[in-house]
């Protein structure tokens, strides 16, 4: 838990935001879409050491994070926005362009541009969400992962440190790309995918080569791409 003087916060394994609970009580937890009724509006919470600003719909935003207008930014409620968030806000120029984030999704050290959509209990970290990129709910993508222009990750879509996804990858369902994957642009990885090897594996080691995948590609569904021990990395077909 993390401390309010009101409140305290509960997370989950991941750290997204489950519910608050009077604080020094084992009280109804009270879930995010529910605090406007208890809170001031300029309340402050103490989370993983750091600060944050604790707003009416249960969301917590780092105290050095400059949150755009709602015209600009839409956030969900119960969101964590760490420290080095940052909204690319001139390129917003309208309702087209807004930047969406969903319910519980945590955000952290990562930079959205315009037209990026996060998706509900996202987990980001350390990347850098493309122009137009549209994340479905439950997505994790982890430190170095950069996205281009309209890429599209669907529900529950992993995707490892280092890994850089070209304009207009589509990646579906459940599908999960390993350490340092790089993907061409306009390849569609399909469903339940495995590509590459992730960072916990360890014969995986910090500097490794990735998989490339070349651009305009189709990969089936559960197709698993590992690395060729005999090649620097593996150029994958369909």
């Amino acid at each position: 838990m993390s401390g309010h003087d009101v409140f305290e916060l509960v997370t989950d394994g991941s750290g997204r935001i489950k519910h608050f609970v009077a604080a020094g009580f084992d009280g109804a937890p009270v879930p995010p879409e529910q605090m406007f009724e208890y809170l001031r509006g300029e309340d402050s919470i103490v989370y993983g050491d750091q600060e944050y600003v604790l707003t009416i719909d249960g969301s917590l935003v780092h105290v050095d994070v400059a949150l755009p207008p709602p015209e600009v930014v839409e956030l969900g409620k119960g969101v964590i926005l760490g420290a080095g968030v940052d909204f690319e806000a001139d390129e917003v120029s309208g309702e087209e362009d807004r930047i969406v984030i969903g319910d519980r999704a945590k955000i952290l050290g990562s930079t959205l541009h315009a037209g990026v959509q996060v998706g509900a209990k996202d987990v980001i970290v350390g990347s850098e969400l493309g122009p137009g990129t549209t994340a479905g709910e439950q997505v994790r993508l982890r430190e170095g992962v950069v996205t281009g222009e309209d890429v599209s990750l669907a529900n529950c879509v992993k995707v490892d440190t280092g890994s850089e996804l070209d304009n207009g990858v589509q990646v579906d369902y459940a599908a999960v790309l390993g350490y340092n994957t790089v993907v061409g642009a306009g390849t569609v990885i399909g469903k339940n995918c495995q590509i590459g090897k992730p960072m916990g594996d360890p014969t995986v080691k910090p500097g490794d080569e990735g998989i490339v995948i070349e651009e305009g590609l189709e990969i089936p569904e559960k197709s698993l791409i590992l690395p060729d021990p005999d090649a620097e990395f593996v150029a994958a077909g369909a």
